[in-house]
């Protein structure tokens, strides 16, 4: 009956609420029946109550069955009847699982019975589907029922049922319960809640196949095969995907530990060690087996062995790897995966070991961190322990070997703990290579030769990274020994290549042959330059898991990983294709790269060229690795003057791009290095054209989204970009320089610099937080503003001014072991570096030099890079020996020489031997003859290495040009070449033969210089010869001589020698003219300065032989202005950039652009309003802040104003050029005919002075004086072999003797000075004593300037004085008496009357006649300068006027002479001259008493200008005796004082050019414009129309006055004195003083940039108050009054131009400045300051408060010039504090 009920149950239960009520009542009573159903038969139950008991069973199992369907389809078109069946039906299956829990749990039923294992079945199916459908995602509390559902099945199986095997299918089921349910939430996001269901279900499916795996149950008990074995097999496949997903949900979630917890597990339950994946790891090496897979199509979809599984999985090890090292933190031993396998044989020891390979390849972009660098040497330790070194698998065991050599190298393994040094470990992977059985690594034997060139390559770093450099030489031979493996690997390497050869196919072809590729549509390309690793998230690639659509009971779903499959791999494959082509290419341009730095310059041609045939066997497949390593030996053939090479380089590599699908990154380096290429050997135009092609790249070029990657991959992509930029600003600056623009060429290397800077900034991203005491960063820079702090000037840049002017030395801490892409940016730093420090070498400025290359220097030490190193102190040497340095020199020549014998060679060695040839020819005794033989030294390494280069490069078909024409180092083997020559003196056949191959060498514009200029040397030494050897020409070149011709006439017919030399003459000034249009903008200071000189020399011989062309006095006076100031000229671009940098600013990352004619594009910005004089530009370190009161800064029309003159005056520059026909236009026509312009200019050999004079509406005198000779005696000449005696004691004065003798007296009086505080006032006897010191030092000085001029200019100091007024009549009686006294003394009595008569000539007389004889008379020019001699000069001074027109008579009158010049009378000539000098001072002062009286008042205010030249700036000139008293003040050159000129019109208002007509310097070429426009534009604009209207000063207001007294606070005396005065005018005039304090460098700026007067009262030339390029950089200067010690001095630089302080002031547009020479004392000093203010009307407040703009009608103000020349007498010491102060710039008046 209670069958029945059951049944009644399962028909009618779910009808109604009292039918549910009885089913469940029948439920629970048919607990006993079912209990009876599962009890074996022993027949002790009656056989009725079986019966039952089974009906009862099946109509159980209907009820279950019914509810479960009734609640599966419960959904109805009434939603509440729907809800309500299901509810009944939960309700109902709920009683059901509660008794059948009841039934195998409480009442002891046999599980393990047929029966008993159905009832199990049911009452899992029965909770799953309670489980599953109690789960509503809308309500999280529905989770917690349904896993409490589930948990009573996993509870059940506890307490050692689990160990059961029988149970083994029943955990499997109810994992996949677990799993299934946990999908749902995961595609619902429910990723905490799925984790419960997800944990619980991955740990029952570990269970269940450890339990099964003993019966390892294939066939059922039967025999017939297990119809469950899918369902295990899909379990076994598929557990280590739901442990992933497990360790999503905890990533999820935040909870990193659980997370990693599960990937673990997920990885330890991976099928490694079944068939399919052990076929595959025994053949395939370690570091593949996840990345190159093989894909089976026969693997079903879900299958664990497909390639993209594998790869989720490697990506797994990656990610766990990364975790617990880096988040985690967990210890090392934790981290590696070897505790968790056991190593039963072989296989099992490959698995392991891929698997800890593949843990070491995902720490490899982290290693940089501490906490990566332990895991990793404990990762290779396990890894060696796998493949043990006696196991049989070598190959396995080298490569674990070398990732141990990488790790040590970079300092992630620890060599040290392991108690394994290199050199052992190198013998190990030796001895394993060379092994004969491989035994389970045959298959992978092709990687043999790959490990060993890699084992060469990482003892070859390993050796540069111990430090010791006593064994670098082992260096090369390591890469000579790879090369020799790579070679015989190309006889084994399939070629993939190209159908035409690349490399062996390229004829070699010229650079100026190679046109631009044509241009091409190219869409983007997907190719990368260089493969990274980039570390995944796991959430992107897990397939999320699927419950199935129909349901097959209990069987767990199959969550799968769905990537794009990798290429297949093949075991066996190329060694090349398969084990890290890439990293293998990697390691061999990192080594490449070392062996440049070491100067190994064969050994790493030949490695680049092997790797590059071996790139090119791929070439279809990773053309990325060709085209790179290709453009870097073109690179490094390019840099070695092998042009032509290089071109055919880069011609295969074109030819490549154009074929193959290349990155476009490569595709612009390709151009960049190609167009950089081009400017070296001048080819502009194409170059321009190939750069363009660069720049039309940029836009597509990929931006990679940084978020996704790591840290090292973002810094590589940054560091690359930044790389690019500085390559492309290099190329741009070798164009600009090639087109003659080395201020525009500067910009682009400075902007190289910032950008390999920023670089570098990068890398020490990378570097931890805190950084540990001695951190081995060798970029470890404090920022980018230090990068271009140079030594007390400036090294500008685009934006980024220069820091302080005395920085601390940036030091870098060595560090040795770079990555490839950090030896790449080292590289380049260097190379910039070496390049800034030679521009500015060239440029003049030594100490900008001087600082790039000790930070080359520190740099390549930070590297050890002793070939760097070697040659940054061979180029230290060099400027030091430049600057006159001697010893020290010497001490960096010997520290080089110590880097040589250490091992360092190539062309470093050779320079070093070129620089002490050098050193040698500067010696005294035996100097030539240790020079020769250091130059033949140096040219023999140069051919040992250019054979070596061409030995290695056998691949290359030579062009049709000769070998010579792609020599090697061209421009050091022409300077070896030049000076070996030199040596020669032009004799012998080695002479000759050296001149042979100078010609045959290639003619780039610095060879050709060098080339035109030895020539033009030779050829001028010739012409000395030719002078020497003629008994009338002989004395010429001791003679003096004037430009013009100093006497007019008929021609006289040259004889043959005179015709010869004249020749010959006009050879060498061709062969100099085309040696200065090369070097004139861009050549060495030095050099330029010489030709100058040269050619100066060259017009005065071929003037003094009667070859005089029109204009050639004012040609030569502007080349020998010019010659002064060459650097300063070369630097005003630059400052005038500076001023204004708004204009330019840009970012680094933008490239310089330039139009396909090398034309350079600025980019305009939008400048903001300024607010102060002094600007604030982004970038300055100390910008300098705005001026508070709105009146003292101008507003932006004053600012455009200012803009537009130094827009004029940069266009100026631009434009200027030596040429011939432009240097012969007067520069005179602006100066006031009061003013006159004294060029004073030494020749290289220091045995002659030039001396010109330019005035208006004058043509230029020029005196060429010999220094020594003219004051000789007989007895001189018989002390010839005697050691001269000091000037002081009355010896010669040459130039070396007077400048010994004038610093040794300022030297004495420095010393006196500071040595003044040491001396007792209350002791009269020591002050006594100090005065008397002082008072020698005083008539020492007048003594030597008085020497000076009596010595050095005799009767030709006239050339100095002012211009007197001089009558007609006067000067042609002048002219009459003179010739009159030398024709009777150097002609007879003439035979008869004259054939003709010079129409100025005296009437007939005897020695008219005689005179009309030699057809010549004395030039106005002279007469006029000479009539200023006076009548009481020493008799000396009229010796050599006489000797002078001797010499002109006998140069021009020839055979007509009938006296020798040696038989004359001095005496009697002498006094004749005087007495023609004593009529012309009567006459002189006849006519201007005359003129007195008539009432014509006599202009006096004559002003002169000195342009001294290098040699003579540090001479007080204003003081000799002709020239002190006088209005006179200095200049660099006459460019200088037209821009003041310039400036006065500028502030009256007169009009500038308009910028159409002159270069702007915004960007427009300073080429295009004829230089004669410039020219003219200079020349008109305000040219007066008579002299009353011409510019003679400039306006200063003297109430805009600012003064700084005792800002030092020491000088009590001079603010004693002073204080009242500056109180009085601050108060009555306005004045602004700084007293008794230091003021600000913004107080100091702003003063200099806002005022009209600046008055200093301290030490020095205020230089510890504002830095230099703050000045230089001001857009306006105030005339400035600098009373400091030392504060006018410009100090001593060897070739090179002087520097100091005035030079600053000038460059910032200072009208005038006033400073001191040397020191002088304060009571001195403030006297003659307080004379200078009383002349010029400064004292009175009355005066100063009145001052007018012009002059008043009637008065006649006192300028500031000749007042400081008229109070030099107020001074105690006249000379030694009263010949300090000098005046720099153009007068104003007050």
């Amino acid at each position: 009956m209670f069958s029945q009920d059951v049944d009644v149950t399962a028909s009618s239960a779910l009808t109604s609420k009292y039918q549910l009520a009885e089913s469940l009542h029948a439920i629970r009573k048919s607990a006993p029946f079912l209990v009876i159903s599962t009890l074996p038969d022993t027949g002790a139950h009656d056989e009725s109550a079986k019966l039952s008991s089974e009906k009862v069973r099946r109509a159980f199992e209907r009820v279950r069955r019914v509810s479960t369907k009734a609640i599966e389809t419960s959904a109805s078109p009434t939603p509440t009847s729907g809800e309500e069946l299901s509810r009944y039906g939960r309700s109902l299956l709920q009683e059901i699982a509660d008794v059948l829990e009841l039934v195998m749990a409480d009442l002891k039923v046999e599980i393990t019975s047929d029966s008993g294992q159905a009832f199990l079945l049911s009452w899992l199916d029965t909770l799953f589907v309670l489980s599953k459908t109690s789960i509503v995602l809308s309500d999280p509390d529905t989770y917690d029922s349904a896993f409490r559902s589930l948990e009573r099945g996993w509870n059940f199986f506890q307490n050692g049922r689990t160990e059961l095997p029988v149970f083994a299918n029943y955990l499997r089921i109810l994992s996949g319960a677990f799993y299934s349910l946990a999908g749902t939430l995961y595609r619902s996001g429910k990723y905490a809640s799925a984790s419960r269901f997800l944990e619980r279900g991955c740990t029952a499916g570990t269970r269940a196949i450890h339990t099964r795996r003993p019966q390892t149950p294939t066939s059922g008990s039967d025999g017939q095969p297990d119809k469950d074995q899918e369902a295990w097999t899909a379990l076994e496949e598929g557990l280590y995907k739901r442990w992933e997903v497990l360790g999503v949900c905890h990533s999820k979630t935040g909870d990193r530990k659980l997370a990693y917890q599960a990937f673990l597990q997920s990885i330890k339950s991976y099928p490694f060690f079944t068939p399919p994946f052990l076929e595959v790891a025994n053949g395939t090496p370690g570091s593949l087996l996840f990345s190159s897979f093989p894909t089976s199509s026969s693997l079903p979809a879900s299958s664990p062995f497909l390639s993209a599984s594998v790869t989720q999985l490697g990506v797994l090890i990656d990610r766990i790897t990364y975790m617990g090292t880096c988040e985690l933190f967990l210890s090392p031993e934790e981290i590696s995966l070897r505790p968790h396998f056991t190593l039963q044989d072989d296989s099992t020891r490959i698995v392991v070991g891929a698997l800890l390979e593949r843990q070491l390849q995902s720490l490899e972009p982290s290693r940089y961190k501490p906490a990566v660098k332990n895991t990793i040497s404990v990762l290779l330790k396990d890894a060696l322990d796998v493949y043990s070194s006696g196991g049989n698998l070598p190959i396995r065991r080298s490569g674990v070997c070398l990732k141990w050599l990488e790790g040590t190298y970079f300092g992630s393994a620890d060599s040290a703990g392991d108690g394994v040094d290199i050199k052992s470990m190198g013998d190990e992977v030796q001895k394993l290579l060379s092994r004969e059985d491989f035994s389970m690594d045959t298959p992978i034997i092709h990687l043999r030769a790959q490990y060993q060139v890699m084992l060469h390559l990482w003892l070859a770093l390993h050796i540069h990274r111990s430090g010791n450099a006593s064994d670098y030489t082992h260096i090369a031979q390591h890469a000579e020994e790879a090369c020799k493996v790579l070679k015989a690997m190309l006889h084994t390497v399939p070629h993939q290549g190209l159908r035409a050869s690349l490399i062996t196919k390229s004829k070699m072809v010229s650079p100026k042959q190679i046109a631009a590729p044509a241009k091409k549509v190219m869409g983007r390309s997907t190719t990368k330059v260089k493969a990274t690793t980039v570390r995944t998230r796991v959430a992107k690639t897990i397939a999320v898991p699927v419950t199935p659509k129909s349901r097959k009971p209990l069987q767990a779903s199959k969550g799968d990983l769905s990537t794009k499959d990798p290429p297949s791999y093949s075991p066996g494959s190329s060694a090349l294709a398969s084990d890290g082509f890439a990293k293998l290419c990697d390691l061999l341009q990192m080594t490449s790269q070392l062996l440049g730095l070491l100067g190994h310059v064969v050994t790493k041609v030949h490695l680049l060229n092997v790797t590059r045939r071996l790139c090119e066997r791929h070439v279809e497949t990773r053309p990325e690795d060709f085209v790179q390593v290709s453009l870097d030996l073109g690179h490094e053939y390019a840099s070695l003057g092998k042009t032509e090479r290089a071109a055919n380089i880069y011609a295969s590599v074109r030819q490549c791009i154009s074929k193959s699908n290349v990155a476009d990154e490569l595709r612009v380096l390709y151009f960049l290095r190609y167009s950089e290429l081009l400017g070296t050997i001048g080819n502009v135009l194409k170059g321009s054209s190939n750069y363009c092609e660069a720049t039309a790249l940029l836009e597509r070029l990929d931006t990679d989204d940084e978020k996704a990657m790591s840290t090292i991959d973002r810094v590589s992509i940054r560091v690359t970009a930044l790389d690019r930029v500085a390559v492309a600003a290099c190329s741009f600056a070798t164009l600009q320089y090639s087109k003659d623009d080395p201020t525009t060429s500067l910009n682009g290397l400075l902007q190289a610099l910032r950008l390999y800077h920023r670089a570098i900034d990068t890398f020490t991203r990378l570097a931890p937080t805190v950084k540990p005491a001695g951190s081995d960063n060798p970029f470890d820079m404090t920022g980018l503003k230090d990068v271009l702090q140079s030594v007390k000037t400036e090294t500008p840049g685009a934006h980024q001014p220069p820091a302080p002017d005395q920085p601390s030395r940036k030091t870098y801490a060595r560090r040795s072991a770079l990555s490839s892409l950090e030896w790449r940016v080292a590289s380049g730093l260097l190379s910039t570096l070496f390049a800034l420090a030679q521009a500015y070498q060239a440029r003049g400025s030594a100490r900008e030099a001087e600082y790039f290359v000790a930070q080359a220097k520190d740099l390549a030490e930070s590297l050890s890079a002793s070939a760097m190193i070697c040659r940054a102190v061979t180029r230290l040497g060099e400027l030091k020996l430049c600057l006159g340095k001697m010893e020290e020199a010497r001490e960096c020549l010997k520290e080089a020489a110590g880097l040589v014998e250490g091992g360092v060679g190539g062309v470093d060695a050779a320079d070093l031997r070129r620089l002490k040839g050098e050193m040698a020819s500067k010696s005294h005794s035996g100097g030539e003859q240790r020079a020769k033989a250091s130059y033949d030294e140096a040219m023999k390494m140069l051919e040992d290495i250019d054979e070596l280069l061409s030995a290695q490069d056998t691949s290359m078909v030579m062009s049709s040009l000769s070998p010579q024409h792609d020599s090697l180092m061209p421009s050091l083997f022409v300077a070896v070449l030049r000076r070996n020559i030199t040596l020669l003196h032009g004799a012998g056949e080695e002479f000759r033969s050296l001149l042979d191959r100078l010609r045959t060498l290639p003619t780039n514009a610095e060879t050709k210089a060098e080339e035109s200029s030895l020539f033009a040397k030779l050829t001028l030494d010739d012409a000395y010869a030719r002078f020497r050897a003629d008994m009338l020409l002989g004395s010429l070149a001791e003679s003096t001589i004037t430009l013009p011709m100093g006497m007019t006439g008929e021609c006289i017919t040259a004889s043959t020698t005179t015709q010869e030399i004249l020749g010959t003459l006009s050879t060498a000034e061709k062969l100099f003219w085309s040696d200065l249009a090369l070097v004139a903008r861009r050549g060495r200071v030095s050099h330029v300065r010489d030709a100058v000189v040269s050619l100066a020399l060259i017009k005065a011989f071929q003037t003094s032989l009667g070859h005089s062309r029109k204009k050639g006095t004012t040609l030569t006076a502007r080349l020998l202005d010019s010659s002064a100031a060459i650097t300063p000229r070369r630097e005003m671009l630059e400052v005038i950039q500076h001023k204004f940098p708004e204009t330019f600013v840009q970012d680094d990352l933008q490239w310089p652009l330039m139009t396909a004619n090398g034309s350079v594009i600025v980019p305009q910005s939008k400048p903001a309003a300024p607010k102060s004089r002094v600007h604030k530009p982004r970038g300055r370190l100390d910008s300098l802040s705005s001026v508070s009161d709105a009146d003292d800064g101008p507003d932006v029309a004053q600012l455009s104003s200012a803009k537009s003159y130094w827009e004029f005056i940069a266009s100026r520059y631009n434009a200027q050029l030596y040429d011939p026909l432009t240097l012969r236009t007067s520069q005179t026509s602006l100066l006031p005919s009061h003013w006159s312009v004294i060029s004073i200019t030494l020749t290289s050999d220091q045995k002659s002075l030039f001396v010109t004079r330019q005035r208006r509406n004058h043509e230029p005198l020029i005196f060429c004086i010999p220094l020594k000779g003219r004051r000789e005696t007989s007895d001189d000449e018989d002390d010839e072999g005697a050691e001269p005696l000091p000037v002081a004691e009355g010896g010669q004065l040459g130039y070396v003797e007077v400048i010994q003798e004038l610093n040794e007296v300022i030297r004495l009086s420095d010393d006196g000075t500071r040595g003044a505080v040491n001396v007792d006032k209350n002791d009269k006897h020591a002050r006594a004593k100090w005065w008397k010191e002082r008072s020698e030092l005083d008539k020492r000085m007048k003594t030597l300037l008085e020497n000076i001029e009596f010595c050095w200019l005799g009767a030709f100091k006239t050339i100095l004085s002012e211009p007197t007024p001089l009558p007609p009549t006067i000067l042609e009686a002048f002219r009459s008496r003179l010739e009159g006294v030398f024709v009777r003394t150097l002609l007879p009595p003439a035979p008869g009357p004259p054939q003709s008569r010079p129409k100025h000539k005296a009437k007939s007389s005897s020695s008219a006649k005689n005179a009309a004889r030699l057809d010549v008379t004395l030039s106005d020019t002279l007469l006029e300068t000479f009539a200023n001699l006076s009548p009481i000069a020493p008799s000396e001074e009229l010796e050599d006027l006489a000797y002078f027109i001797l010499d002109l008579y006998a140069f021009h009158g020839g055979p007509k002479m009938g006296v020798v010049v040696a038989e004359v009378d001095m005496d009697v000539l002498v006094l004749d001259i005087r007495g023609a000098l004593e009529e012309v001072s009567v006459g002189r002062q006849r006519h201007l008493d005359k003129l007195k009286k008539a009432g014509k008042a006599v202009d006096d205010d004559h002003h002169t200008f000195l342009v001294l030249d290098k040699n003579m700036q540090s001479i007080p000139w204003e003081c000799i005796p002709i020239m002190r008293g006088k209005s006179v003040s200095r200049i660099p050159s006459m460019e200088f004082l037209i821009d003041r000129i310039l400036w006065a019109k500028h502030q009256r208002g007169l009009p500038l050019p308009s910028s159409s007509s002159t270069s702007s310097v915004n960007g427009m070429d300073p080429n295009a414009i004829e230089d004669s426009q410039i020219l003219d534009n200079v020349e008109n604009v305000g040219e007066p129309a008579d002299d009353s209207s011409a510019i003679d000063r400039v306006t200063v207001d003297p109430t805009n006055t600012y003064v700084i007294l005792n800002p030092s606070g020491d000088l009590k005396n001079t603010e004693g004195r002073f204080l009242d005065w500056v109180s009085q005018m601050q108060k009555g005039a306005g004045w602004e003083a700084v007293v008794g304090r230091a003021p600000s460098e913004t107080e100091m700026a702003n003063a200099l940039a806002s005022k009209d007067l600046v008055i200093y009262f301290g030490h020095g030339g205020a230089e510890q108050y504002i830095r230099s390029h703050k000045i230089r950089h001001l857009e306006r200067c105030a005339a400035t009054m600098l009373w400091g010690c030392s504060s006018g001095i410009m100090r001593e630089m060897g070739d090179f131009d002087r520097v100091g302080t005035p030079l600053n002031y000038i460059m910032a547009g200072c009208p005038t400045l006033i400073a001191n020479l040397w020191d002088v004392t304060d009571r001195d000093i403030d006297k003659f300051s307080q004379e200078v203010f009383d002349k010029v009307h400064l004292t009175n407040l009355t005066d100063v408060k009145s001052w007018r703009t012009e002059r008043t009608k009637g008065s006649a103000p006192m300028s500031i010039v000749r007042a400081v020349a008229e109070s030099r007498d107020v001074c105690k010491l006249k000379y030694l504090t009263g010949a300090a102060p000098v005046v720099y710039g153009i007068p104003f008046y007050l």
